[in-house]
């Protein structure tokens, strides 16, 4: 499973900086919740483009098997996306948090 995510992760930890991060996940239409480790934007990203359960923390992703709750993989953050995490987390990005239905105008 490593083998589906370390793409996507490797293509990110390249960015020069967590706000080329934001910036790639605006154009890309990525939202999520901020500290909300199955739905942040990293791990939206991910599930959309493996098909996999992913958990972001600030400190790693991991993806989970299907139907368990059983951990397949877990993959160390680089300090882009650690940045990236601690600023999403802190709503830095408002582009990037997906607004409740509710709430939407």
């Amino acid at each position: 499973m490593t083998e589906q995510i370390t793409p996507w992760l490797d293509k990110l930890n390249s960015m020069e900086s967590a706000d080329e991060v934001a910036k790639f996940f605006e154009e890309e239409g990525v939202t999520g919740h901020p500290k909300a480790a199955s739905s942040c934007a990293i791990s939206s990203f991910l599930k959309t483009k493996t098909g996999k359960r992913v958990s972001t923390t600030p400190a790693y992703v991991s993806t989970y098997e299907s139907n368990t709750h059983t951990r397949e993989t877990e993959v160390p953050l680089g300090p882009v996306l650690r940045e990236f995490v601690k600023n999403f987390d802190e709503r830095k990005y408002p582009a990037l948090l997906r607004v409740p239905a509710r709430f939407e105008g």
